[in-house]
This record gives structure tokens, sequence and C-alpha cells, in this order.
């Protein structure tokens, strides 16, 4: 997004704790093996939190050697938006010619939905997976990692006008979001066997459901960092049926492993380069604005 009127060399911009709005800040001087990002773009992740920065390098440290200043690069941010992020260089990622600023935001829902299904889950060709909220961000990046697997996908969304948007899309089994009446349809699609592999982001009733709709050796991902509160939303299924259940929290996942999330970084971009997986839509809302952004990103109506 545009920032706020520029200031003095040496500060920069952070987002308030109330998230209307920015306030001046120092600017860290890159250490060594550091690099400092000047941030163009910021995706905001399934939380409201932003969870990905692209930009040029603007400073580097002395120890840096394969990236230059001005290179487009991105990065997974464990820290505030702000206008300016000093990074490890493990962390930071060089852009392709074919992928421009804007579009690599939608990098970090497709990162998300890359390491639930592909890595976590083992997502396999002739599988069905279930995705509840599959119109919006992380959903959408689903879509896109299930149709190049070869996999089923029942979906939900919350009315009309996206039921008929996923159907355009091809997805034609469709049930409501954030009622627990998916249920009976996914019994019904399926025969009574359920899913493979369940994508979600709500806890309590939707959790327990979700779970219930599990074949055996079925998987439960939840995205985001909303922590599960009560071990009994998980359900009581049977130790026996070879059940998964994991979370993934791309931001926290990029704090402890910057190595790991960097290659994750890597083969998603390669199957971007390739077509084999595509960008998903976006909706750009300038930094002056950031409180609505932040609205719309909680509410779920946008990519933003």
């Amino acid at each position: 997004p545009a920032r706020p009127a520029p200031r003095p060399p040496g500060l920069g911009y952070q987002i308030r704790e109330d998230n209307i709005g920015f306030v001046a800040c120092e600017r860290r001087v890159p250490h060594a093996g550091e690099m400092e990002i000047d941030i163009e773009f910021a995706a905001l992740g399934v939380d409201g939190g932003a969870e990905l920065a692209a930009g040029r390098i603007c400073r580097v440290g002395s120890a840096v050697t394969e990236r230059s200043i001005g290179d487009r690069v991105f990065t997974v941010l464990a820290d505030r938006l702000r206008s300016h992020a000093t990074v490890s260089g493990a962390n930071v990622s060089r852009l392709p010619n074919s992928l421009d600023l804007r579009a690599s935001t939608s990098l970090h829902a497709i990162l998300t939905a890359y390491q639930g299904l592909v890595k976590v889950a083992r997502l396999q060709r002739g599988e069905t997976v279930l995705v509840h909220d599959a119109t919006k961000g992380v959903g959408l990046a689903a879509l896109e990692i299930a149709k190049w697997i070869g996999a089923e996908v029942i979906a939900t969304t919350d009315n009309d006008d996206n039921r008929a948007y996923l159907r355009d899309l091809g997805v034609n089994r469709v049930s409501v979001s954030g009622q627990v009446t998916f249920y009976d349809d996914v019994m019904a699609w399926t025969d009574g066997r359920g899913v493979d592999v369940v994508l979600a982001f709500a806890a309590g009733e939707l959790m327990t459901k979700s779970v219930a709709c599990l074949a055996p050796s079925g998987r439960f991902i939840h995205a985001g960092s909303t922590a599960v509160q009560h071990e009994a939303q998980l359900g009581r299924r049977p130790l026996t049926e070879n059940l998964l259940y994991a979370s993934v929290n791309l931001a926290g996942l990029a704090a402890v492993r910057p190595g790991y999330v960097a290659r994750l970084c890597g083969d998603v971009l390669r199957l971007m380069d390739r077509h084999l997986i595509g960008i998903i839509p976006t909706t750009k809302v300038p930094a002056s604005d950031v409180a609505e952004a932040f609205r719309l990103a909680e509410i779920g109506r946008a990519h933003v």
C-alpha cells in the first residue's frame, strides 16, 4: 500500500496497536546477514495480521552477497505491519520477473494452503478435500492446489453469489459455511464415507462437525493462528481410525524455521512460474485507509 507522508531518513512507520493508523518508528540498521526491505505491498492473513510483505531491498548487511539493493523480494513477517522491515537474509526470496509486487501478496494464502494440503495432509490425486470458506484467500488458494493435484473438492461459502462464483470455477458441490448443516451435505455427497482432508478456519461446533466428516485415515488442517481452546472441539473419534489433526500458522513457522519457509516459497514460485497453480484475486487498499483493510480481512470479504 502507499505509505503516509515522507519521514526524515532513518524513520519509518509501523501500525498502531489498534490497527487504525500508523505511527513513526526508528528503522533498524541491518546486521551482517540481514537486509532492509522498503515495503510496497503487504498481505493481511486469515486472522487479520500482516503475514507477507513485498518490496525492494534498500539496505543490506556486510555479509549479504546473494541479494542487492533494488532487488524485488518478499518475506513472511513475524512482526507488525510497517513501512520498512529489517529481516534475516534467510527469510527473503527474490520475486521472478513474471510476478509483479501486488500479485506476490497472494503468496501468503497460497503458501498456507500448500503447507496444509501438500506438506502436512499429503493430499493425493483422487482424494476428496472439504474446503471451508472457499472464496476467501486461503480457500481460493486451496482450490488451485487441489486442481493441480487432481483431488475432488467440496466447498462451503456464505451466500448465493459466492456459490455461483465457485460453480463457475468448476466446484459443483458447495454447501453453506457458518452452519453445521454442511455435515449432512458432505455425508450425502460422499455416500456416508466422509472426506479425506478438511481445511478449516473456525473453532467450536463447526470444527466438531468438520472432524465428524473425516473418513478413516482422514486429516484435519486448521489454518491460522487462532488456538483451539478446548480439546473437546476435535470430537471423540477412536484413535484406531488413524486420524491426523494439525494447524498451519505461516508467520509462526517463519519465526522458528525460516530456511524451511524459504524452500517452501521456492517450491510455490516454481509451480506458479510453470502455470501449474495460479495467483488469486486481491483487493488493494491504500495505507491511508488501513482500518478498512483490517475490517475487510477480519470479516473475510476480501483477500487484502
